[in-house]
């Protein structure tokens, strides 16, 4: 069975195939990025990052398959592919093949160990009002297929507002007066201060009873 790569699979190469892929390496001390000098492939919203591709012969009728050098250097040194996994840069150098600096990774990885946005928010610790991110007072929320980390204090401190304000909105409010503070250059929200509910509150009532601001 074939082992399959990103977007081919790959085949066990011949000594032939396994010397021209490396007329196309920088080879340099074994610690450092051996830089990929073939064709390089700009694809995806960061064409900033090139990943070198290599174009190989496949073991049988289909003619040429392009791979990613660095999944060919991987498979080289270690023989195998996993298809459910990816290959991580550790040297975060996209055009390294060098495999010792190279690693097979979930997606899930590979994306907290790079810059994307779900990178960037697994380092936050506190939520915007500065509450921790952890314990009891984290919750996690799925959005679509992706989980989002959520503050239990604030979703709290919601939940107590929006009930308090929907009991605001079921006080009377006497819109005559409401309108009177508004020709006066009241503010919305000064308005529903002096009826105790909130600026949407007043507004929707005067909305029901015809009255403009």
């Amino acid at each position: 069975m074939p082992v399959t790569a990103n977007d081919a699979p790959i085949y066990a190469l011949t000594a032939q195939q396994l010397d021209t892929f490396w007329t196309f390496v920088d080879k340099r001390g074994p610690d450092e990025c051996w830089l990929w000098a073939g064709l390089l492939h700009m694809g995806g919203k960061r064409n900033e990052e090139t990943y070198g591709q290599y174009g190989l012969f496949v073991a049988r009728a289909g003619g040429r398959g392009k791979h990613r050098a660095h999944r060919v250097s991987y498979f080289i040194a270690y023989g195998r592919l996993d298809s459910a996994l990816m290959i991580d840069h550790l040297c975060r150098n996209p055009q390294c093949v060098n495999p010792r600096h190279l690693e097979q990774v979930t997606n899930r990885t590979n994306q907290l160990r790079g810059d994307a946005p779900a990178a960037t928010n697994a380092l936050v610790t506190h939520c915007v009002n500065g509450h921790l991110l952890a314990g009891e007072n984290l919750w996690i929320e799925m959005v679509g297929e992706f989980p989002h980390r959520r503050c239990r204090t604030c979703r709290k401190a919601s939940a107590v507002r929006h009930r308090s304000e929907k009991r605001a909105e079921r006080r009377p409010i006497d819109v005559e007066e409401a309108a009177r503070l508004r020709a006066i250059g009241q503010s919305w929200m000064k308005v529903g201060a002096a009826f105790g509910v909130s600026d949407v509150a007043v507004a929707k009532a005067m909305k029901k009873a015809g009255r403009t601001a």
